[in-house]
């Protein structure tokens, strides 16, 4: 067979992930000498590096080490910079800090110049296992490198990072303004900010410094959207961008209406209006417009030289439903909470551990022993499995007993619940307008 042949082969068996057939195929390439098809040829490292995708880490007594490079630098395969890359990445994938340091020292001590890949590989598992020092050691080391300043993929990762590390559930007081001008900042250094000027977040003093930009990217859009939601505390500019994100989505824009093929930036809105009980109804109209518009299409305007593109809307999700009545939870205001969970049934959600947590976080809040017994059986017998945030709510029972009693008085009455059906009777409708004159007497008591 030709080396090219038996390449061939080497990629079939790495679809299969059998390593011992690829190593072999690898051997008689080696064997075979063709002056077009050595170990460091193109068509050999190609592959070598698709076959370390899959390579794992081997514990025999020595030092730890992967199956197939270990056995590929035998075979004399050069490490190249691409090789070394991928099983970098790998080692950071499995969670095997110590082969990944051992792999990164040697890249160094070989003078290979870390680029791109490798930044992107060490910034993602940073992000992934949350450890914000070395995520800001190898940032701190990006930013002397000129070559890669613009790369989007590794902005896109800062901005990522930035934001969960600093704008993501804390308390940022007077910080606001000063993060938000961070994350735009760097956001402008690549990318385009019509987009946020026609959403109305750009600030007016903000110029863009370089030229050259690109439209952002989904993700980058929507990180510095909730950057910027995160950072609002006038629940007044909230609703009014949320109108005008809505009509930009309905007129098919450019860079905001694909947004709309997720929840994600819904999600954030929601988040955004559950800090205060004047965002009740708003958080309300986030679902609504989602629901309204889940069957249709949305028509993108297309960029110069292109041509238009079709988005399906996303429908309201479990972690949508759940923000929503989480609006209401957080503001203690439990009817309205047990309101929306009767929607989500109406509307065929299925619950999931982080659903069920809100549910059992309402009953505990509001004291409501009986009902709170009988979410923890349903969700016993639907088997989702209680998180470490479960059992959190209970807490705040001021007779923590008395719920155990009830579970126990459940098991002996093999109790299973009995989910209402839509019009079976009119007490949600009435616990609907409990809500809705608690969210009145709320307001006047604010006026």
């Amino acid at each position: 067979m030709k080396p090219s042949t038996i390449l061939g082969f080497m990629k079939r068996f790495t679809q299969f992930r059998d390593i011992d057939a690829a190593l072999e195929a690898v051997q008689m390439v080696k064997e075979a000498a063709h002056p077009q098809f050595p170990m460091d040829s193109d068509g050999v490292i190609r592959n070598c590096c698709k076959l370390l995708t899959i390579d794992y880490v081997v514990d025999d007594g020595g030092p730890r080490n992967f199956r197939a490079l270990s056995k590929l630098l035998e075979l004399g395969v050069p490490p190249t910079l691409d090789l070394m890359n991928v099983a970098l990445l790998n080692a950071l994938k499995s969670g095997d800090s110590n082969v990944a340091r051992v792999i990164l020292n040697h890249m160094r001590d070989e003078g290979m110049e870390p680029d791109a890949y490798t930044y992107m590989a060490l910034l993602t598992d940073a992000v992934r296992v949350g450890n914000e020092e070395h995520f800001q050691s190898m940032f701190q080391e990006y930013q002397v490198k000129n070559d890669l300043q613009r790369n989007p993929w590794i902005l896109s990762k800062i901005l990522h990072a930035h934001f969960l590390y600093i704008a993501k559930g804390r308390d940022l007081g007077e910080d606001r303004g000063t993060l938000f001008h961070s994350m735009l900042d760097m956001y402008g250094r690549l990318h385009d900010v019509s987009p946020l000027k026609d959403l109305l977040i750009l600030p007016r003093t903000y110029a863009q410094q370089v030229d050259n930009v690109t439209p952002p990217s989904v993700v980058t859009l929507f990180l510095i959207i909730a950057t910027y939601l995160r950072c609002q505390m006038n629940m007044t500019k909230v609703v009014d961008i949320y109108s005008r994100f809505r009509q930009l989505v309905l007129e098919g824009h450019e860079s905001i209406a694909p947004l709309a093929a997720t929840e994600h930036t819904y999600n954030e809105f929601l988040v955004a209006f559950r800090g205060s009980p004047e965002g009740f109804r708003p958080a309300v109209r986030v679902v609504e417009d989602m629901q309204q518009s889940s069957s249709s299409h949305i028509i993108i305007k297309a960029r110069a030289n292109g041509e238009n593109e079709r988005v399906k809307h996303t429908p309201a999700t479990a972690r949508t439903w759940t923000l929503l009545m989480s609006c209401f939870v957080f503001n203690k205001q439990p009817h309205a909470a047990e309101k929306v969970r009767a929607m989500m049934d109406q509307h065929g959600v299925q619950y999931n551990v982080d659903v069920w947590n809100m549910v059992i976080s309402n009953y505990a809040n509001s004291q409501n022993v009986p009902a709170l017994a009988r979410a923890f059986k349903q969700m016993e017998l639907e088997g989702t499995h209680p998180d470490s945030y479960t059992l959190n709510p209970l807490r705040y029972l001021r007779d923590p007993e008395h719920l155990w009693f009830a579970i126990n008085q459940l098991d002996r009455a093999e109790f299973q619940q009995d989910v209402p059906e839509s019009g079976r009777d009119d007490r949600y409708e009435s616990l609907l307008e409990q809500g809705l004159q608690r969210f009145k007497d709320n307001a006047r008591a604010k006026t």
